[in-house]
């Protein structure tokens, strides 16, 4: 029996990433092989899974070439697998001296590489891009057709999946380890929409799983799925996918679900091009509410204009417009009559310049967005939101529905005025990536203008 030797580590600052696609590699290219793999005995490890799987481990003390040369000379490996960003061209080529292993290399950001085979799996990899980084005979394999995508991801895009009736599905993978601490802030993000069902999955490898365990307890719409074996089905029922731009997003692609992906490390970036060119949903660790508010907002959430507004919905506005709790936090404070209103609503007709949207969730109203001042020509507008006052907690879905309708009439440039005794509306604004840009006194009071740059598909 032949012998391959993978060279991976995992951790919690590493991740699960190459362990987990090592393991498709393993499936794919090795069924017959004896398969052993090369690991550092590092915190947050998932090697349960190379066990699990059927093969073995041998544990190294350090990233020395010498220390691996040996290892290898002592399983008898014909075939080294190198799925580190830590072993690079030098490393690789001592290595061949010392051991004359076939060399097998998974690369995801076009390095240069000593190698007998080079494999970059991911969807957006070009084969072309590589003269000159490998040397003259390597097989290269890039793209698509050698995506390292598991068997029950097959499976489960061929079957009927379980769902609730009339629920809008979001999956949720931030990395096995969620090196950047998102499960978090998405699920506090997401568990305000009603008709939503949350399904986050991690690993054990995650240093926040307590607390997250904790969060999901309280949140009746929402589902964690710790080394679960139903991530293909979990995906394969999802309305929406946010997930990093890693290995997980070529199973997305596969599985054709829509998604947000947040880029939350530099060896993403080629995959962010790659995406961005497409067209497609891309946001930092560090500004991703506004995109993912407006994603779940545009396909949760249903908008009707004031110009087409039922009589019924025109009392409801108007009672809203006059309800203490909304009108003490207007620029007119005072009480707007009823034909006062109904003038209002048809001076809206055939404007371009504001508009004016009535939101609902599950068909019911929950609240209004507007922008106004829209310049055209500069992609700008002023925006404002409320909620119905009898409800709690909608100021999230608002604003998605808010940012969802401005990417709609293009516009890219974002202001908004606040109160700054207005502390809930602050917070929302900071949390959506506003930031300060001037102070005014308007009514006697501290008035803040926060506003904030969007870009269509990536916000």
């Amino acid at each position: 029996m032949s012998t391959v030797l993978f060279r991976a580590d995992s951790s919690f600052e590493i991740g699960t990433g190459h362990i987990m696609r090592d393991l498709v590699l393993a499936e794919r290219e090795f069924a017959d092989w004896r398969v052993i793999f090369a690991v550092r005995d590092l915190p947050g490890n998932v090697y349960h899974k190379i066990t699990e799987a059927g093969h073995e481990i041998v544990t190294l003390a350090g990233h020395g070439v010498e220390e691996l040369a040996e290892t290898v000379k002592k399983v008898e490996a014909e075939t080294v697998v190198i799925d580190h960003y830590g072993i690079g061209y030098e490393d690789e080529k001592r290595l061949k001296t010392l051991t004359d292993a076939t060399l097998f290399v998974l690369d995801d950001t076009y390095e240069r590489h000593f190698c007998d085979i080079l494999l970059n799996h991911n969807v957006y990899a070009e084969a072309d891009r590589y003269k000159g980084l490998v040397p003259q005979g390597c097989e290269v394999r890039c793209g698509m057709p050698h995506t390292l995508i598991r068997r029950e991801f097959y499976e489960a895009k061929k079957r009927r999946v379980k769902r609730d009736k009339g629920a809008f599905y979001v999956f949720v993978a931030m990395g096995g380890a969620d090196t950047a601490g998102l499960n978090l802030p998405l699920l506090k993000l997401l568990r305000s929409f009603e008709k939503i069902r949350i399904d986050i999955v991690t690993t054990r490898a995650n240093r926040n799983l307590a607390a997250l365990e904790e969060a999901v307890a309280q949140t009746p719409n929402a589902t964690l799925h710790v080394e679960s074996e139903r991530m293909a089905l979990l995906m394969a029922r999802a309305d929406l996918a946010i997930v990093t731009p890693s290995v997980v997003l070529n199973e997305v692609i596969f599985m054709a679900v829509p998604f947000v992906a947040i880029r939350i490390a530099s060896n993403q970036d080629e995959m962010v091009a790659w995406l961005k060119r497409r067209g497609e949903t891309v946001v930092s660790a560090g500004d991703f509410a506004c995109a993912v508010l407006a994603e779940v907002a545009g396909r949760c959430l249903r908008t009707v204009p004031f110009e087409r507004l039922s009589e019924e919905e025109r009392k409801r506005v108007w009672r809203w417009r006059n309800d203490d709790r909304i009108r003490r936090r207007m620029f007119n404070k005072k009480p707007v009559g009823w034909e006062e209103h109904l003038a209002f609503l048809e001076r809206l007709d055939g404007r371009n310049d504001r508009k004016y949207r009535l939101v609902y969730e599950n068909e019911s109203p929950i609240g209004v967005v507007d922008l106004t001042k829209i310049d055209h020509e500069e992609g700008s507008a002023h925006i404002g939101l409320y909620a119905d006052p009898s409800r709690r907690g909608k100021g999230k879905a608002l604003m998605g529905a808010l940012v969802h309708e401005a990417l709609k009439l293009g516009v890219t440039r974002l202001i908004a005025e606040v109160y700054e005794s207005n502390e809930k509306a602050r917070r929302l604004y900071d949390l959506c990536g506003f930031t300060v840009t001037r102070r005014r006194m308007e009514a006697k009071e501290n008035l803040l203008v926060m506003e904030r740059e969007i870009a269509n598909r990536n916000v």
